[in-house]
Parts: C-alpha cells; sequence; structure tokens
C-alpha cells in the first residue's frame, strides 16, 4: 500500500461518528504532506515536494501543484477529483504559502551562492543539481541538501551528466571557428556565462556569411549553458514583447539580424544587466506583476550593420567559416555525433570553470573595460591555462570602436573635418559639420553633446582624445568640448603660451601685493586683499591695524587688465583641454621624457 494511499485512508478514531472528510480536504492534506509552500517574490504562491528543490505553481501550468496532487489522488482513490475539490483545495493552499513569510528568489537554470560556489541544474526528473566550486565539481542527487530554489519553464531541456575528463576542444567539430583568437574569446565567453550568474556576461555575436551554421552553431553553443526547446528564436518587434520572450529562460538567441533598431539595442544591454518591470496581472485591475529578467544572450548575422556604442561594448564577437560542400555533414549525422560528445564536452567546460574560479582570487586588474566581471574571468582563466583570451578581447573592442566609428557618419563626419585639435561648443560643433540629407540619426543641435557622451568611449579607443569642460557656473559661460584625433598632441609652442600667461598672472598678482602693501595693509593680509582686489571687488579688512583704502578709483583700470589676464589664460587652457592641475603633470611629464632621454 503507498503512502498516499495509507494518508488518504487515514481517520479519526476518537469518535465512532467522525465526520467524513471531503474531497478537497483530503487534497488539502495530501498537498500538505508531499509539499513546502512558499511565495516568490512577486507574491506569487509555489510548491516544492518536500526534500527536493525545483519549484511548481499552484496552478496554471503542466508542472502545476494542482495537476500534481490531482493525480496523486486519482492513484490511490482510483476516482478523479471534481474541478470544485481542486479549487477549494487550492484556495487554502495558496493562503498557507501566502503565511510562510518572506518572499523567495528562485534561479533559473543557475544560482551562485557566493564567488566561490554555483549550482546548476541538470533539468532532469530526479532533479539532480551540479554544484561547482574552486576544489571541484559534484553531481548531487535530488535529494541533496542545497540553499537553492531552482524555477523551471515548458522551456526547460535537460544537460548532460558531465563526463570527468571531458574535452572541450570537441566543440570545434560542430562550430567552424579556426581562428585561435575567436576560439580563446568563445571558452572564455563560455566559462564566464556559468560563473557570472546574476553578473553581466558579454552578448555572443556570431557573424559569418551564408553557409557558415551560424543558427546550429549558436544553438550548440547555448547548449552547452541552458539547453531548451527554444534557444534560437527570431527577434521581437518591441520592447514589451522582448521582456516576455526572454522571462521564461536563462539564455536565448536572436537568429538572422539583419540591423539592430536602438530600443532592442538598449534591451539586449538592460538584460545582460539586469532588469525588471512591472505589468497588471492577468484578469486583475489592481495588481501588478514584476517582471524580472537577466540572464545570457547572444545574436546571430551577416552583417547588422551600424551598431550602438554600449552594444558594442556588451558583445563578444565570434567569426565562422564558409564550410566547404565536401566537408559538410548532414544534421542527422550531426546530432549524432553531438550526443555522443557532449557529455565529454560539458565535463570539460566544468574542469575549465573549476580552474577558473580556483585563479580568480588572484586576479589584480590596474585596467578595468566595461564589462570588468567578465575581463577579471578571462583574466583568470588566462592564469589557470596560459591562454590570452585578455587580450584577445581588449583587441576586440579596438578593433570594434574604431568600425563604429567608421560606420557612424556623424562620428565619420568629425574624423574627417577634425583634423587638428578643436575645442567648441556642441552649437558650434553641429554648425561645422555637413548634414547629409538621408540620415534620419544625425543629433540635431541640442542633442550634440549627448551624442557626444555616447560615442566618447569608441572615440577613445580608436585614439581620439575626447574632454567635455565644464566651467565654473559663476562665469557664465557655456560648456565646451576638446577633441583631438589620433596622433595629435599638445605642441611646445601651445605649452610655452600657456606657461607665459602663468607668468604674466604670477606677475600681475605680485604688483598687486605690492600695491596693497604700499598703501597700508599689513603682509598677513595682503594677498587676500591682491586677490579680491583685481578682480574688481571692494574688501573690509579683518586686521584693525591694516589701513589700506577698501578701493580706490584709479584700481579699475588696473583689475580690468587684471581679467583680461585670467580670461585669456583660462582660454589657452579650455582650448587645449586641461586644467591647471593637468598643465602642471603635462610639464612635469615632459621634463621627465627630456631627462630620461638625456640619460
Amino acid at each position: 500500500m503507498s503512502d498516499t494511499t495509507t494518508l488518504l485512508q487515514a481517520r479519526p478514531r476518537d469518535s465512532p461518528k467522525a465526520e467524513k472528510k471531503s474531497t478537497s480536504q483530503q487534497l488539502v492534506e495530501l498537498a500538505r504532506d508531499k509539499y513546502n509552500f512558499g511565495i516568490d517574490t512577486d507574491g506569487k504562491a509555489f510548491g516544492f515536494r518536500k526534500g527536493r528543490h525545483v519549484v511548481r505553481p499552484l496552478t496554471g501550468s503542466k508542472r502545476s501543484v494542482r495537476q500534481e496532487v490531482g493525480g496523486l489522488f486519482y492513484r490511490a482513490t482510483g476516482r478523479p477529483p471534481s474541478q470544485n475539490a481542486l479549487t477549494d483545495g487550492n484556495g487554502v493552499l495558496e493562503y498557507e504559502a501566502q503565511e510562510q513569510g518572506e518572499p523567495v528568489r528562485q534561479a533559473t537554470r543557475a544560482a551562485r551562492t557566493n564567488d566561490g560556489e554555483l549550482f546548476v541544474d541538470i533539468g532532469n526528473q530526479s532533479e539532480q543539481v551540479l554544484h561547482v566550486t574552486s576544489e571541484g565539481w559534484e553531481v548531487l542527487d535530488g535529494d541533496a541538501d542545497i540553499p537553492v530554489l531552482f524555477r523551471r519553464t515548458n522551456l526547460t531541456y535537460t544537460l548532460p551528466i558531465p563526463e570527468a575528463g571531458g574535452d572541450m576542444s570537441l566543440l570545434w567539430e560542430f562550430v567552424n571557428m579556426p581562428g585561435e583568437a575567436d576560439r580563446a574569446l568563445i571558452i572564455g565567453w563560455l566559462v564566464a556565462a556559468h560563473i557570472l550568474v546574476g553578473l553581466p556576461c558579454p552578448i555572443l555575436a556570431i557573424l559569418g556569411e551564408q553557409g557558415t551554421a551560424k543558427t546550429t552553431s549558436a544553438r550548440r553553443l547555448f547548449s552547452l549553458i541552458d539547453p531548451t526547446s527554444a534557444i534560437v528564436r527570431r527577434p521581437p518587434q518591441d520592447s514589451d514583447s522582448f521582456l516576455h520572450a526572454v522571462h521564461h529562460s536563462r539564455g536565448c538567441v536572436f537568429d538572422n539580424l539583419s540591423s539592430i533598431p536602438r530600443w532592442l539595442s538598449d534591451s539586449m544591454c538592460r538584460f545582460v544587466t539586469g532588469e525588471a518591470d512591472v505589468d497588471r496581472s492577468l484578469y486583475t485591475d489592481g495588481d501588478a506583476r514584476v517582471i524580472e529578467v537577466q540572464g545570457v544572450m547572444g545574436f546571430t548575422s551577416i552583417d547588422v550593420g551600424a551598431l550602438a556604442g554600449d552594444l558594442a561594448e556588451r558583445c563578444v564577437w565570434g567569426d565562422l567559416k564558409v564550410i566547404l560542400a565536401s566537408q559538410r555533414r548532414s544534421e542527422r549525422e550531426l546530432n549524432a555525433a553531438w550526443d555522443e560528445a557532449y557529455p565529454s564536452m560539458f565535463g570539460g567546460l566544468m574542469d575549465l570553470v573549476v580552474m577558473t574560479l580556483k585563479a580568480l582570487p588572484d586576479v589584480h586588474l590596474v585596467e578595468k573595460p566595461r564589462m570588468a566581471d567578465f575581463a577579471e574571468v578571462l583574466a583568470a582563466l588566462d592564469l589557470a591555462t596560459d591562454s590570452r583570451a585578455l587580450e584577445h578581447y581588449k583587441r576586440a573592442h579596438e578593433s570594434v570602436a574604431a568600425d563604429i566609428v567608421d560606420t557612424d557618419k556623424f562620428l565619420g563626419a568629425i574624423s574627417s573635418k577634425i583634423t587638428q585639435r578643436w575645442a567648441g561648443t556642441g552649437k558650434e560643433l553641429y554648425r561645422l559639420l555637413p548634414r547629409p540629407s538621408d540620415d534620419k540619426y544625425w543629433p540635431e543641435e541640442r542633442g550634440v553633446s549627448g551624442k557626444l557622451r555616447r560615442s566618447a568611449p569608441d572615440l577613445r579607443k580608436s585614439g581620439w582624445t575626447i574632454e567635455e569642460i565644464k566651467p565654473d557656473p559663476v562665469s557664465k559661460r557655456p560648456k565646451t568640448w576638446v577633441l583631438v584625433p589620433p596622433e595629435v598632441t599638445i605642441t611646445d609652442a601651445e605649452i610655452a603660451t600657456i606657461q607665459l600667461f602663468q607668468k604674466m598672472y604670477a606677475t600681475d598678482i605680485d604688483e598687486w601685493k605690492a600695491r596693497a602693501l604700499s598703501e597700508g595693509a599689513t603682509p598677513a593680509f595682503a594677498p587676500e586683499h591682491a586677490s579680491i582686489l583685481r578682480v574688481g571687488s571692494a574688501i573690509a579688512c579683518r586686521d584693525t591695524f591694516c589701513s589700506a583704502p577698501k578701493w580706490k578709483a584709479d584700481y579699475g583700470p588696473l583689475a580690468e587688465r587684471s581679467k583680461a589676464i585670467d580670461k585669456r589664460l583660462l582660454d589657452e587652457l579650455d582650448r587645449l583641454g586641461l586644467t591647471f592641475a593637468q598643465f602642471d603633470r603635462l610639464v612635469a611629464d615632459r621634463l621627465a621624457e627630456s631627462e630620461e632621454e638625456l640619460r
């Protein structure tokens, strides 16, 4: 006799007239016996089998508690429960779930409990979990005690049980990517996709012409992270459909993108970083439903055209080669070979994850790119395997930045028009650059500064110097930009000009001090007299022994001359995009270089 049958046949023995339990009561007791309950971060009730870690919604899914309890009831009694009994019982269970305490965050496919410990849901019926640390990996049975609850959807497929001593090099039999740099980056990306759970991992961009198996290659790569029934998907039509498209798995690939509009670019960036949105709950007017998404993403393309700089900075690029007709294999043959190699490749990947986790504490990067966590993972992988993934990543980004500057018409106009150091306002730059008649993305006059801020990282990677100069608000001078093309430096003549005005400024200060002293200022307060009088202001001296006048009529022309000296000095510094401190460092560096050359 099964435990379920025993539970349902049990009756109170203290009274011969004990009331027979209703079907809904029996369903509630059966559910209580089999499940623990709770609520997620959106306030939705869920259950999970006692001693297990895969959650099930109470209703509305093929994996729901309602469906399973109904099936267990039928097995025990030989009769199906009525829909009314299921609904009544479900209402009680939902109340109990709400009473369990604080909401519980669920993990989709993978969870990181700390910097050195990962749990990966294998996705099989027995609910096995892969436990990975810097000491190694192991497969835990479904009843193991782990501190994670996993969420599955109808897209979730099963990962293979990793093979000890596996071989990741088998991957290149299925992904036609011969370049050493591309291979190193792809392996680094796969390792990072497992380690950076809950942290930004770059978007994988698989490029290639027709006949390079872009779609199949992307599907194979993502099968080593989060296999689903719809890994490769067509791109969504708007930001709302995007959010719903990526909500049901940790990873997904958008296939054959011919261009990436701004809204899609922004959505992809937000997805890898993590975002949330609020929607109206189904069939309700008042309740809000929170959709939180964060995971790994990729896309395939022949050529996506111009890319936004922030998206390009979040990408890892891999170029596929054309598969020759003599080398092409059928899908049936490839699938059979993949199924055979799959456990070995996954085991080899887990070995690399372990090695990388072990090396991560020894990584200390002096300079970090935008995707800093990813760069640290690559550096750790390099330490562990003597690879050069981080170097390839940096070079790839420099190349992409140069391509962005070349393909963006606005940035291209800057490159062709500005050949020497240039300083001016956004309005002046707008008037300087010839606007093409067919570019709807060309910024308007008031949008030039915003465009420069977004493009500054790509310009800098291409060798440009770009600085935004914000003057003191009291001066009411407009904000200016300084643009310096690659290999254009500050000349010795420009340095000499600023030094000349610095000497004029210092001489002027000394003359005002001497004037103040000669007219009765005490030595301690002469500098204060000088700094205030030279800008045309009066001073009420705090020293009772000071007899210098607050202001004299003949100070006016002298103060105007001082203001002119100050303005010219500041203008020269602004033109070069330097502060006083930066200029002093520049002069010191030039002097040090000269002394080094003499040695």
